[in-house]
């Protein structure tokens, strides 16, 4: 039996792994895309398993963790929803911190991407009308996975009701989002 594959392998093994994952953290979200700040190189399919069923590809991205995303700028916004049994505090950095973060141009249009692949695009335009919160915490607890978490994309409403079906663009489990440019009309 020959060693010599398994003995490369092995040494090239701590470099591949930094190029996949430039968080110390657990990674939530990758944001990919027409970014200037990447953290990480490719995806690589048989590391990125979620992402890559998902249909998800690119060639650098930047992996968000959890400390990271608590050095951004924050918001929170209350709400309660129709069948909501109490009204939450939902809480994390804005959008739009997020975006300059990972050098995303201010007019780009983001698409949201959660764990079981529901996606909801944002234009420049939608994210002006309110703030939009990638929510980490609700009532100053994290967001579980199996839950709404770890992220949230939710707009700070005010304090009215949200009316049914009015949390379509609300994306929960957030893994992903994709940066586009703004195309030109």
């Amino acid at each position: 039996m020959c060693l010599r594959p398994l003995i490369l392998s092995l040494l090239f093994l701590p470099a591949f792994i930094s190029s996949v994952h430039a968080q110390d953290g657990l990674v939530v979200a990758t944001v990919h895309g027409a970014i200037s700040e990447p953290n990480r190189g490719a995806l690589v399919p048989g590391y990125d398993v979620i992402l890559s069923a998902l249909g998800i590809e690119f060639e650098e991205a930047n992996s968000l963790d959890l400390a990271a995303l608590a050095e951004l700028e924050q918001a929170s916004a209350t709400m309660r929803g129709p069948d909501w049994p109490w009204a939450r505090t939902l809480s994390g950095p804005r959008v739009d911190a997020v975006l300059a973060h990972v050098g995303a141009a201010p007019d780009a249009t983001i698409y949201a991407m959660a764990l079981d692949g529901y996606e909801v695009g944002l234009s420049a335009e939608d994210r002006a009308e309110v703030t939009w919160i990638l929510a980490t915490h609700e009532d100053g607890i994290p967001l579980p996975i199996g839950g709404t978490g770890p992220l949230w994309l939710v707009p700070d409403l005010g304090p009215q009701p949200v009316e049914e079906g009015g949390s379509s663009q609300w994306v929960w489990s957030v893994i992903a989002i994709e940066v586009e440019p703004r195309v030109a009309e």
